[in-house]
């Protein structure tokens, strides 16, 4: 076998003017592969995207719980406070203590009772012929 024959180049030829020929069948494949990695890549980026936003939501989900919570607490505190501030006793106390008021005597006292109105009539029949 020649040098040729085995690929090794002889010294003092130059072969870097030779224009190969461009390999269509190898390029098409190249690309058909890169879409494929692409479109891959994509679906990869689009899942983990997704799993994150989904992540973020259940984070913000679980601090509007604990917030809402907090805010159950608070409403149940405010209405106990509410309702020893309003409490019967401690209205009377304050007008006779701090105000100066009186109950006024019995005789003074006059009771309102309320009327309930009577139901409206049923329908019935005006004129028949």
């Amino acid at each position: 076998m020649t040098d040729i024959e085995l690929g090794v180049p002889r010294p003092g030829v130059r072969n870097h003017r030779i224009v190969r020929e461009v390999d269509r069948a190898g390029t098409r494949e190249m690309w058909q592969w890169a879409f494929v990695l692409l479109g891959l890549a994509v679906v990869l980026l689009g899942s983990a995207s997704l799993h994150f936003l989904v992540l973020h939501q259940r984070y913000a989900i679980e601090r509007l719980v604990e917030a809402k919570g907090a805010e159950d607490e608070l409403t149940r505190h405010l209405l106990l406070e509410r309702a020893a501030l309003l409490a019967p006793q401690r209205l009377e106390r304050i007008a006779t203590r701090e105000l100066g008021l009186v109950a006024p005597p019995a005789q003074n006292t006059i009771v309102v009772e309320r009327v309930t109105p009577a139901p409206p009539p049923g329908r019935g029949v005006v004129a028949r012929r």
